[in-house]
């Protein structure tokens, strides 16, 4: 009996284990943006949730010419 336990407890953690990661959409993705993707397994975009106009989901800074250019949408 205790061969058998061991041997399922075993092959459960032999099993890969997977990364999710959920994150909502922004106008311009910041860098970790990106390498999350890269290092998960699967990737779920939250986009059915309340917009909170406060947030950077909306707005972004774009550098040109040494100047900072506030982007709001």
């Amino acid at each position: 009996m205790k061969q058998q336990i061991l041997e399922s407890f075993l092959k459960l953690f032999q099993k890969k284990m997977r990364i999710i990661s959920i994150c909502q959409p922004h106008f311009l993705p910041w860098a970790g943006y990106f390498w999350m993707l890269k290092k998960t397994d699967e990737f779920i975009f939250l986009d059915n949730v309340q917009f909170d106009k406060r947030s950077w989901q909306q707005r972004n800074y774009i550098k040109l010419n040494k100047l900072y250019l506030h982007l709001n949408f």
